[in-house]
């Protein structure tokens, strides 16, 4: 898969501003993880969740892989 592939199903699973929770479950890990991986990114801030832009998201998995 490719960034765009990824981008688009994590679009259709998620939405395009994604929140720990919904990180976690798409990547099936714990939310630790997922909080350690989008530490840095810039975020909006929704109530008492953080949503994340998916674009940000996706580059930082390809980043952490080595892609």
């Amino acid at each position: 898969m490719n960034r765009q592939d990824i981008v688009r199903d994590m679009k259709q699973e998620t939405g395009s501003f994604p929140n720990i929770s919904q990180i976690a479950k798409y990547m099936n890990v714990s939310r630790d993880k997922a909080r350690d991986m989008v530490k840095g990114l810039e975020y909006i801030e929704d109530g008492r969740s953080r949503k994340y832009f998916v674009n940000d998201v996706v580059g930082r998995i390809l980043q952490q892989k080595g892609v």
